[in-house]
């Protein structure tokens, strides 16, 4: 992420979450946490997205992109149709390498 190249960063990822999905497959009943979880990875990855994987034993996916609001707007949209998933279940954030500011009121 430093050197700012998205590809390279999100095949390390990737290769991470494939060990570490490798070792808990026989426990999750597969590299990800559930057969669903592993469909919506594919999507993911169908769509450019890269870095795909699962935050510890799930069920949170995510990944990386470098598309535009709009774009990540529809994405989104369509996903939450696509699988019948509310709001607060498929979102997008844009990364803040500035790290939090606490505001102290006087």
């Amino acid at each position: 992420m430093i050197e700012h190249h998205l590809e390279a960063f999100g095949a390390a990822l990737s290769e991470l979450q494939a060990r570490v999905g490798a070792s808990f497959a026989s426990a999750q009943g597969g590299v990800f946490a559930s057969p669903h979880a592993s469909m919506i990875v594919n999507d993911l990855r169908r769509l450019g997205f890269v870095g795909v994987g699962q935050s510890s034993w799930g069920p949170t996916l995510y990944g990386f992109c470098s598309y535009s609001s709009d774009d990540m707007s529809t994405v989104v949209e369509n996903l939450r149709k696509r699988l019948g998933l509310d709001e607060s279940s498929v979102f997008w954030t844009k990364a803040d390498n500035q790290g939090a500011e606490l505001l102290l009121e006087e």
